[in-house]
């Protein structure tokens, strides 16, 4: 079965789950969860996403982020895969640590309190202690004022979002409320369920449909169906040309018609070449189509599309992106 495509929209909180290589006990100690944590810090400090909590358990890890323009794979990649060195160099070890990509839940604003409880609570339901607060795995005692912050973790959007103020009472009552909720509360993410929910999405679809990452709400487990976001008056997004998109680039960044030559490297043209790639990306087209439009290779234009993970390049794709969705391209 194909992977499923995600769709993003900035300002969202996301329940990631990442789990190891044949549920494998990769995290066993502090050096292990602190060595994660600031791997973490540093890919999540080059992105625009918000780390809202996280528990590392042994054999995976949960996090609660509030997303931001760049994509999921922006932090992921680096986090993990610099993780992954460092865990196969401790153990002297080689081959994959993490268990392909990771699970995602984008979560409605009235489910973000009941996800992060979950989340500190796994160590409670693992039975490995009686209150979240008992130990360090969690962001909990964090939350509660009782150890310092890792650097890419913002206590006071998780309480704000809770609703809760960030005062010793706030973090009093969200503690309560983390223990409201106790060994008691689960949640059914596996795989199995997922699959049966798409699948009745897909049925109810019946043409060609875009899948969307599952919501979860009081009626349980769905995928909602997305309109291609290239599509213009029904067409697929499959008519896409490249032609298109370079002329759209041209108009809108003030490139000249010859400006997408691999040979010039003046900063505007790189900066074009850069918003090609993502905006062909965006639109679930391979990157080596518009690479070879482009004349350069695949590595550098994995390279041209990752060295700037900044907020204006982000912003250029939407003005681009926007542009080829109003006009009519075929």
């Amino acid at each position: 079965m194909s992977r499923i495509l995600r769709t993003q929209v900035s300002g969202v909180v996301h329940h990631v789950i990442s789990r190891f290589v044949d549920k494998s006990w990769q995290l066993a100690g502090d050096d292990e969860r602190n060595g994660y944590l600031d791997r973490l810090s540093h890919a999540l400090a080059r992105s625009d996403w918000t780390l809202l909590g996280y528990a590392l358990m042994s054999s995976h890890v949960h996090l609660v982020l509030e997303s931001g323009l760049a994509s999921l794979e922006s932090w992921t990649k680096s986090a993990h895969s610099r993780m992954a060195r460092w865990l196969n160099h401790r153990h002297g070890r080689g081959g994959p640590v993490f268990a392909d990509r990771p699970y995602v839940e984008p979560l409605t604003p009235e489910r973000v309190p009941y996800v992060l409880a979950y989340v500190h609570n796994n160590p409670v339901r693992a039975r490995l202690v009686s209150w979240a607060g008992d130990t360090s795995w969690t962001s909990h005692r964090t939350y509660l004022g009782l150890d310092a912050a890792p650097d890419a973790l913002c206590v006071q959007r998780g309480l704000e979002l809770c609703g809760y103020p960030n005062d010793a009472q706030g973090r009093s009552h969200f503690d309560d409320w983390v223990r409201a909720r106790g060994p008691e509360q689960r949640e059914d993410l596996s795989s199995e369920v997922a699959r049966r929910a798409r699948c009745r999405a897909r049925q109810a679809a019946g043409a060609v449909a875009e899948i969307s990452t599952p919501e979860r709400s009081e009626h349980g487990l769905t995928f909602p169906i997305v309109v291609p976001h290239f599509a213009v008056s029904g067409r697929s997004r499959l008519e896409l040309r490249v032609e298109t998109v370079l002329a759209v680039i041209r108009h809108v960044l003030g490139i000249d018609a010859r400006g997408h030559g691999a040979r010039d490297h003046r900063p505007p043209v790189t900066q074009a070449r850069r918003v090609a790639l993502a905006v062909w990306q965006r639109a679930g087209r391979p990157r080596i189509e518009m690479a070879r439009a482009l004349g350069i290779g695949a590595s550098a234009a994995s390279n041209l599309v990752h060295a700037d993970p900044t907020r204006t390049a982000y912003e250029m794709v939407d003005r681009v992106s926007e542009h080829i969705r109003v006009c009519e391209f075929v």
